[in-house]
Order: C-alpha cells, then structure tokens, then sequence
C-alpha cells in the first residue's frame, strides 16, 4: 500500500484497487479489515502529533469523520465502516505536511 496526493487529498492505495476512480465509486472489495488498521494507525499518529489538533467528530452509526486543524487549515480524516478509507481532504497549505505523516504511517 502507499498513498498517493490528488488535488489537496492524500489517498491510501490498497492492493486490492485497482485505480483512483474505484477509490472514488467506492467499488472496494467486503474486507476492509486492512484498511481498518491503517486508519487506526493514522488516527493515533495525528492524536499523537503536536502539529495536528482535533478540532470537532461527527461520531456516526457507520462513519467516523475527525475535523483537525494543522498549519491554519482543516484536515479531514472519514472512516466509513462500508467503504473504508475515504481520501483525507487537506489543503494547500498542510496538503504536503500530512502526505508525509502518512508515509511515515505507511513505512512504519
């Protein structure tokens, strides 16, 4: 798996996709029990790190979407539990900043 930047998005690409646009149709495959432990893996990175803060959750039935602030901008990260990883929307500004954070992610 590796991530990949797109506009100011940051996508994760599992082996299992076989393009962006399946990312986008969200035309992923049942198991998303990988997809889950790279989520994990980034939630508990940006908790960790000092240069991102929560700002608010939205806290659903079958999402989790986390509203963080980094560099002055928002950073989007959505776990939905039928599709997985949706692509973490940043912004010009901390677009390359949390590319990096989740290489290292990625790397680990």
């Amino acid at each position: 798996m590796f991530a990949i930047k797109e506009d100011n998005n940051i996508i994760v690409r599992f082996p299992k996709c076989k393009s962006i646009d399946d990312i986008y149709r969200q035309i992923i495959t049942p198991d998303l029990k990988d997809e889950e432990i790279v989520y994990k893996k980034i939630f508990d990175e940006f908790k960790s790190n000092p240069n991102i803060q929560l700002k608010r959750k939205l806290i659903g039935p079958s999402e989790d979407i986390f509203y963080y602030e980094c560099m002055g901008d928002e950073v989007e990260l959505y776990w939905d539990i039928d599709y997985g990883l949706v692509p973490i929307r940043c912004s010009s500004k901390n677009v390359d900043y949390i590319f990096s954070v989740i290489n290292n992610v990625l790397n680990d």
